[in-house]
């Protein structure tokens, strides 16, 4: 049920970003459009028209930006056009950067040739550890190191933060790493969290490519 129910929400969360793209980024390219032609018509040496002018330029522009953001944030454009390794990449800087947090990070010199089922699994989970690191852990180092064998696929964040109580490793509340786990269930995925050296947290999983191969999935 609850494989069923992430497969239904990565679903729903697909079509609504489609659908900001497609509407949304319509409606405010020809916003932008009609601006461009209206500057002609402006008298932008008078200062407060300058002044309402650029706030509009600004307001329009942050728009654009947080429509781009919020539609990665549904369904990042990355994991389809360039593959996993692109989009976890750039999530990571992304959400590192933010924060002011170091990162290293090393991945496989091809990309895996997986599902998009697998890959969307593998992204959350990375998205969610990230997450995770930046608002409890009080880290200031990140590592991500993502590596594939001819049998598997692993993937292990640690970071040099406070650390997570063991009891919360399996905690009723702890609906995060519940989350996790269960993505991994479809896959027969292994998930690890355990207690980084010298300090920190290190979250690892590991997925068999007999089950997220692409070409084990289109096998008779």
């Amino acid at each position: 049920m609850s494989t069923y129910l992430q497969r239904v929400v990565e679903a729903e969360k697909s079509a609504l970003a489609r659908e900001l793209h497609d509407e949304l980024g319509a409606l405010l390219l020809g916003i932008k459009m009609d601006l461009a032609r209206l500057r002609d018509n402006l008298d932008l040496t008078e200062p407060a028209i300058k002044t309402r002018w650029d706030r509009i330029q600004s307001s329009l522009s942050a728009g654009i930006d947080l429509k781009r953001r919020v539609i990665e944030r549904l369904r990042p454009s990355l994991l389809d056009n360039l593959g996993l390794i692109a989009a976890v990449r750039w999530q990571a800087e992304e959400i590192c950067s933010a924060a002011g947090l170091a990162l290293t990070q090393r991945y496989p010199e091809s990309e895996p040739d997986i599902t998009g089922e697998a890959s969307i699994a593998i992204f959350r989970i990375a998205q969610e550890t990230l997450t995770n690191c930046v608002k409890h852990a009080r880290a200031t180092n990140v590592k991500i190191d993502m590596k594939l064998s001819d049998a598997e696929l692993t993937l292990s964040i640690e970071d040099d933060g406070i650390g997570l109580p063991v009891e919360r490793w399996s905690a009723p509340g702890a609906h995060g790493i519940a989350g996790m786990r269960h993505r991994l269930l479809a896959f027969d995925g292994v998930f690890v969290i355990e207690k980084a050296s010298p300090t920190g947290t290190r979250l690892a999983i590991t997925l068999p490519l007999a089950k997220i191969s692409k070409h084990s999935q289109a096998a008779p």
